[in-house]
């Protein structure tokens, strides 16, 4: 088409200026632009900031080869051969902005959808409730917390379906009641809120004991998120238990820092689920700090004591910090702060920011050589508790899977279905490519750019050499 277009203009440019009489000029114009032809060639995949990531559970096929990603402003997508090919399955409700999902673990069919952004961007869609799914995401039914705009977790009982708890944040921009931790024992059809601190704190994570499913430890996030800045720390942040199922809660202390609190992430170690870590964003001032450098809304002040990592060993009696490090990246922590422990080893916990931070000897040291070489900005971890070796992350690029611990990956790119084929082959409608590079070369804000690749190994299967491209139609 440049080729096309250096002509026409070369045309232009060689007729000069029209000569006086020549009525005709102006519509000679109108049909050489008229004969011009234009395509296409992108962005096709903008949007694809993931929330959060879901596998099945059983059976075995289903765990291997399906997976729910979550996106920001792109609906929920599915895929069942392991990546290759992605289906959105959340168009038919109109539910563009997600912010959570959830398998249920005795049945791969019932999938629950919590809509609404839970980054705390200025940027950040509301949704319209929790929707669920009975039929492995072919369909939904919306059940309900219409005013809740923004779902930042669900989780669902590990052996009863119809038992699921919300973690809802709220409006983004202004307070209501309709948020905080809300629960259902009928499969959706009627709720109650079992935990709520005031109309301005939202539920923020969530996690759930396996082992003794009716102990819950709830994350709550006070905030006040504007236009134009947010203040994103409280006095009201705190991490809260349950030993009932959500009846009664207590807010832990114990050796958790109290005062000015951002975003809290949780996680629980399932082999010992006395074991739990909490990475909160500490905005208290370092000692002797200078006033000018603390601020309320500026998340990576000089003068704040930044990102904190604490576990306990008694379910949350106690909780010792075990890191002197400002585990938060470049990033601001509002909309970061995942952390996700290793099923197999309780020392080796992962966190999300612009790039992967872990620590392999509990916190005492940290490194970034995780998932290296990926699109950053990462904002979901799922960590395969039947295979160590096996991670997915959801970050600003897309779908990023390891089957070895985070040190070889390959970069699943979601992208928006094109009729696709490669070499001129016959084509098949696909949203993502993991080991594809895209023939045009592009890029985007929170997105990457794809372009020639060396080589992409995917799970040690297959690969393609650089000059062999994808040509979308």
């Amino acid at each position: 088409m440049k080729i096309r277009f250096a002509a026409a203009l070369s045309c232009l440019v060689l007729a000069g200026p029209p000569m006086p009489g020549r009525a005709h000029a102006p519509a000679a114009l109108d049909g050489l632009l008229n004969a011009l032809t234009f395509r296409n060639i992108g962005p096709f995949r903008t949007a694809a900031w993931v929330t959060e990531v879901a596998v099945p559970e059983t059976p075995l096929h289903d765990h291997l080869y399906t997976i729910y990603a979550a996106t920001r402003s792109g609906g929920l997508w599915k895929t069942v051969n392991a990546g290759t090919t992605w289906t959105n399955v959340s168009d038919g409700v109109g539910a563009a902005a997600v912010g959570a999902v959830a398998v249920a673990p005795s049945n791969p069919n019932v999938v629950w959808m919590g809509t609404g952004d839970q980054a705390n961007a200025r940027s950040s869609y509301s949704g319209t409730g929790v929707f669920k799914s009975t039929d492995a995401g072919a369909t939904w039914q919306l059940m309900g917390l219409p005013d809740s705009h923004h779902i930042a977790r669900i989780v669902i009982h590990p052996k009863n379906p119809d038992l699921v708890y919300v973690a809802a944040m709220g409006h983004l921009f202004s307070k209501n009641a309709e948020r905080g931790v809300f629960r259902t024992t009928d499969g959706g059809r009627t709720w109650k809120k079992v935990l709520f601190v005031n109309d301005g704190v939202g539920a923020i994570d969530l996690v759930i004991n396996r082992k003794t499913p009716a102990t819950l430890y709830a994350a709550m996030y006070d905030k006040d998120r504007r236009p134009w800045q947010i203040v994103e720390s409280g006095p009201e942040s705190a991490i809260y238990r349950t030993d009932d199922g959500g009846d009664r809660w207590q807010k832990l202390g114990g050796g958790l820092p109290d005062g000015r609190i951002g975003r809290i992430g949780l996680d629980i170690y399932q082999k010992n689920p006395l074991v739990l870590y909490a990475l909160l964003e500490n905005q208290n001032p370092k000692p002797g700090a200078p006033a000018r450098d603390v601020s309320a809304t500026s998340p990576l002040a000089a003068g704040i004591i930044g990102n904190e990592m604490y576990r306990t060993d008694d379910g949350g009696k106690t909780w010792r910090r075990v890191t002197d490090v400002n585990v938060a990246g470049g990033k601001a922590p509002y909309s970061f702060n995942q952390i996700r422990i290793n099923p197999y080893d309780d020392r080796t916990v992962a966190v999300t920011s612009d790039a992967m931070f872990i620590t392999r000897d509990g916190g005492k040291s940290w490194g970034s050589d995780f998932f290296r070489g990926v699109f950053g900005d990462f904002r979901s971890i799922w960590w395969d508790p039947d295979d160590k070796e096996r991670l997915i992350l959801g970050s600003d690029g897309g779908v990023n899977i390891s089957v070895r611990n985070g040190s070889r990956k390959v970069y699943l790119l979601i992208q928006h279905s094109k009729r696709c084929a490669r070499h001129g082959q016959a084509g098949h409608d696909s949203a993502l490519f993991g080991n594809y590079p895209a023939a045009q070369r592009r890029a985007g804000r929170d997105n990457s750019f794809s372009s020639r690749v060396a080589r992409a190994d995917v799970l040690g299967e297959r690969s393609l050499d650089a000059g062999q491209y994808l040509r979308c139609k």
